[in-house]
């Protein structure tokens, strides 16, 4: 939430974590919910990294973005500029 809150150019979230879908599917409405009136066209997406589903998921992104957002590309793993600061 800080960091949706910190970076304020964010339009599209795809996140893999660690959990159950209840938490990422809670967490992505919450998301959605607080920041989805800012940002209408606010995209966000959060999925259990080891869930059997996941094929299908990754078949929905839009292809434009799915190779930036895997973890082959070197930016994903970079903090966005000045999110510290």
């Amino acid at each position: 939430m800080s960091f949706m809150d910190s970076c304020r150019d964010v339009i599209m979230c795809h996140m893999f974590m660690g959990g159950s879908l209840v938490a990422c599917k809670s967490l992505q409405k919450a998301l959605q919910d607080s920041f989805g009136s800012q940002r209408p066209a606010l995209n966000v997406v959060i999925y259990p990294l080891l869930h059997e589903d996941l094929a299908l998921v990754i078949r929905d992104m839009p292809l434009l973005h799915l190779d930036e957002i895997t973890l082959f590309k070197s930016r994903v793993a970079e903090d966005p500029p000045h999110l510290w600061w």
